[in-house]
């Protein structure tokens, strides 16, 4: 607050009357000028200090994600591991674990973001104080992040269904015939729900470039009977003459401009 004291002697004329005004106003857009020139610095520091916190935070889910993309590929092996093993116990019930082929293992990764600096950030006026284009940098790749966070537990959700029968026996060989096949139904929905996660981490990769290292086609689909269109083009051709025809009938109905 800037106090305002009268005169020190009476006013006598009208020049002194706008000199003491002039004073006043002088005074006050000082006094404003030093409030700003306090406020910017105090914002240049709280912005400094967010892309510090927000850059120590990015490096924590770099990490992250490195540690779970070189995990993909053991975790889909454990998931064809155990179907392996499920579908033998189909075709041959009864067979004594030893005599399988695997033993039944579930992956004990955990994806976990940091995401405690970009919420406090978005719990303050200091996101308004940086560049759009910055903060909606920063806002996708926590989109990207939080999407293949989400993949990766509902996952995790179906691989600790297909796990369940674990709290009644360490040994699938005694499981009865139709327990078996429940079995095959969970490890498909999760092993299928494993490969979606791997395409979230592959995008992330992809716009993301410092996420590495990066998951190609051939790696999130490797313990899989998927085949890409080309492929499949060149195999059956004949058979793809239709769904060829169906995929043209749906580009003729999209706008002009979205073609």
């Amino acid at each position: 607050m800037l106090d305002v004291h009268p005169p020190d002697h009476a006013v006598h004329s009208w020049r002194d009357f706008f000199v003491h005004i002039a004073t006043i106003v002088i005074g006050l857009l000082i006094a404003v000028c030093l409030e700003q020139a306090v406020e910017s610095i105090h914002h240049h520091n709280e912005v400094a200090e967010t892309r510090r916190a927000l850059a120590e935070e990015r490096e924590q889910n770099r990490e992250t994600f490195r540690r779970n993309a070189e995990s993909y590929l053991g975790t889909a092996a454990l998931f064809q591991n155990n179907l392996r093993v499920f579908n033998y116990l189909r075709e041959h019930p009864g067979t004594p674990q030893a005599k399988l082929p695997g033993v039944v293992l579930f992956p004990p990764n955990v994806f976990e973001i940091a995401t405690a600096s970009w919420i406090t950030a978005g719990e303050t006026s200091v996101l308004s104080m940086m560049p759009r284009k910055e903060v909606t940098r920063y806002a996708e790749t926590y989109f990207e992040l939080n999407r293949a966070l989400e993949g990766y537990n509902i996952m995790t959700l179906a691989a600790a269904h297909a796990a369940a029968y674990t709290a009644q026996t360490s040994d699938p060989s005694t499981l009865p015939p139709e327990k078996v096949m429940q079995e095959i139904d969970l490890l498909e929905q999760a092993n299928a729900l494993h490969m979606l996660y791997g395409l979230w981490l592959q995008t992330i990769n992809r716009k993301q470039p410092d996420f590495v290292p990066g998951l190609t086609n051939e790696q999130v689909f490797a313990y899989s009977g998927l085949a890409n269109a080309e492929t499949l083009r060149e195999k059956f051709r004949e058979a793809y003459a239709f769904t060829q025809r169906d995929l043209d009938s749906a580009h003729s109905m999209l706008p002009l401009n979205d073609r």
